[in-house]
């Protein structure tokens, strides 16, 4: 069982550092080179989505060996459904919005951390979890926003 945990501890750390390199490489290109990139490796983007939500399904809750993953993800989520509508329409095909919002709700003290020192959080993040969400382009859907033609209507339920 120790192996297992051990295993699951790697793991998830080292998805916490892909995804949250995936979205500083994400926040310096277009969308269009995202969707280049994602080609060449055969991946398609409701594929994509669907691992990005499997993550937060996985990380119901944060782990103090990698507590910023379902952060990361959720970071990773709202900058492909900023960047193009067709990224919307899968995020709601597949009810990534669900798992977002789950998130959103159950954010953690821990998660409010972006450094660490012993253990202990000493720099936090900027925003919460709970604001990236309620401020990302999905949520602001039903209030008016530019994406509002774009968002089917039975996915214009504020998320916050």
């Amino acid at each position: 069982m120790q192996n297992l945990e051990e295993w699951r501890t790697k793991l998830g750390a080292l998805l916490e550092s892909i995804v949250g390199l995936s979205v500083q490489i994400c926040k310096s290109i277009q969308a269009s080179d995202f969707a280049d990139a994602l080609r060449n490796e055969n991946l398609e983007v409701d594929v994509f989505m669907q691992k990005l939500k499997r993550i937060l399904d996985l990380y119901k809750s944060p782990d103090t060996e990698f507590p910023g993953i379902r952060r990361v993800t959720v970071e990773l989520i709202i900058w492909m459904v900023q960047s193009s509508s067709s990224y919307l329409e899968v995020f709601f095909q597949h009810q990534v919005d669900k798992a977002v919002k789950e998130v959103a709700e159950t954010e953690t003290r821990l998660e409010m951390f972006e450094m660490f020192c012993c253990g202990i959080g000493v720099v936090k993040h900027g925003d919460s979890i709970s604001s990236l969400v309620a401020s990302a382009a999905f949520a602001r859907a039903s209030t008016g926003s530019v994406l509002q033609d774009q968002v089917p209507a039975e996915h214009t339920v504020p998320i916050s």
